[in-house]
């Protein structure tokens, strides 16, 4: 029986990855899902699904494919649903595989393995569905110290985020701040802040309960200098 996908067996594996991540299983009446929490990743981590049954072995490759490097990183918790499975004891495979930017894009990294009984579905219909939580928890490097007169620093998180996304920013010395937000297409969306503020470091907020899913720009106006960040917002 196979859902979705062949695993491509030239992939090199690796046993060497996923300390935080956590396998678990739930079984929903005709729906088991697999569940792999406290995902240790970036915080631009985005995830697309590979999944392969073939007799009673389940296995999951989480292709990460983000193609940039963020500064901070954050726990995630996905999961893979799987409706209309026939009885059996089932072994479960997690593989996580990386964008060509994080190294050999040709290698697979092993999570994990988990077993699981189901004694069958009532359902005939097979269906297949992946989930992927927001950001959360994140953990933020260490920001540089901010010195004389051309120190700043722009940074938001979570990213991507599903409600309200933190966005902090480092000025030198006093000056008049305005922080704008863009949509993808480069429309003015809101001015989150317009007025003169003290030296060091600064946190304002986003929320994206009344904007729609998509990619969104934050911008950082002074009298000597614009940076522009960008985030995600899922919902």
């Amino acid at each position: 029986m196979r859902l979705l996908s062949i695993i491509l067996l030239y992939l090199t594996v690796n046993n060497l990855y996923a300390t935080y991540d956590n396998l678990s299983v739930e079984i929903k009446g005709d729906t088991v899902v697999i569940w792999n929490t406290v995902v240790m990743e970036n915080c631009i981590f985005s995830v697309d699904f590979i999944t392969q049954i073939k007799d009673t072995l389940i296995t999951i490759i989480e292709h990460d494919t983000t193609h940039i490097k963020a500064t901070c990183t954050c726990a995630y918790d996905l999961n893979v649903k799987l409706t209309g499975l026939p009885a059996a004891a089932y072994g479960v495979l997690v593989y996580r595989k990386y964008a060509f930017e994080y190294g050999n894009p040709d290698s697979l990294y092993f999570v994990g393995k988990i077993h699981f009984t189901y004694p069958g579905a009532v359902a005939e219909k097979s269906k297949l569905k992946h989930y992927q939580s927001a950001c959360y928890y994140p953990n933020e490097l260490e920001e540089p110290s901010v010195h004389p007169d051309d120190a700043f620093l722009l940074t938001a998180y979570p990213n991507p985020f599903n409600a309200l996304i933190t966005i902090t920013y480092n000025i030198p010395k006093a000056m008049h701040v305005k922080l704008l937000i863009f949509d993808a297409a480069g429309k003015y969306i809101t001015t989150l802040q317009d007025k003169h503020q003290r030296p060091g470091r600064h946190k304002t907020e986003l929320n994206g309960s009344g904007l729609a899913s998509g990619v969104y720009y934050y911008q950082l106006l002074t009298d000597t200098k614009k940076i522009t960040g960008k985030c995600i917002l899922l919902k």
